[in-house]
């Protein structure tokens, strides 16, 4: 009886060592559930994918805005005349306003785009992606305002609006680094202070050297 429960014992162990190996060989076939971390080129395209979804959800906020908001400023003159808005708590309004909408978006956009991606579902890690995603959100949806409140009309709006959205994906943090972003705004900061000085230099001080040139008959006279 020993004997045959020593031989039984061996083949459950031997069983057991060929499930093991069968199930680690299936897991090799497996795709890695985590695709990003495999390498930086990976790492890089989901960034891309972010920051393209995020980039592209932001600026159809800032376009779809701008109607609205040049709508409301219409209706704002004609109460403003009746004497029935004030502009302080209509702006106060305005902005307080949007707070809900962009809340509703984040939700829906973060955790479909958070768990198509694969990310770690840890506490700290969503809430850095519903804070970033909420205030991109937030800042494209009142730069739109923004536009329409310096614009005559939301058509002038979105064409102001477009002109700045290259600044906006130049110096976002993705195509160019963050620690090259310091260099790089160190010397727009110097260049622009360059021309600065040659604005003062030349162009401020037109009037008097052209008054220096004139003969003291003629500088006389025009005094």
């Amino acid at each position: 009886m020993t004997e045959m429960a020593k031989i039984e014992r061996e083949r459950e162990n031997n069983n057991n060592n060929i499930n093991e190996l069968n199930e680690e060989a299936q897991m090799e076939k497996l795709p890695n559930p985590l695709p990003y971390r495999s390498n930086s080129g990976n790492l890089t395209t989901i960034i891309g994918a972010m920051y393209g979804s995020l980039f592209f959800v932001g600026v159809n906020n800032c376009q779809t805005v701008q109607p609205v908001v040049a709508i409301e400023r219409t209706v704002f003159y004609r109460e403003r005349a009746a004497g029935m808005y004030s502009a302080l708590p209509y702006a106060i309004a305005q902005v307080i306003i949007e707070i809900p909408y962009c809340f509703v978006q984040t939700m829906l956009f973060s955790f479909i785009v958070y768990a198509m991606v694969s990310f770690e579902w840890q506490v700290a890690k969503v809430f850095w992606f519903l804070f970033v995603s909420f205030f991109t959100f937030l800042y494209f949806t009142y730069y739109g305002m923004m536009t329409v409140s310096i614009t005559p009309n939301h058509q002038v709006a979105s064409i102001f609006g477009a002109a700045f959205y290259g600044l906006f994906n130049l110096f976002s943090g993705f195509f160019i680094a963050r620690p090259f972003l310091v260099d790089i705004l160190h010397n727009v900061h110097q260049t622009l202070h360059i021309f600065t000085l040659v604005e003062e230099k030349f162009i401020y001080d037109l009037p008097n050297r052209f008054v220096k040139c004139i003969k003291p008959e003629e500088n006389v006279k025009l005094r």
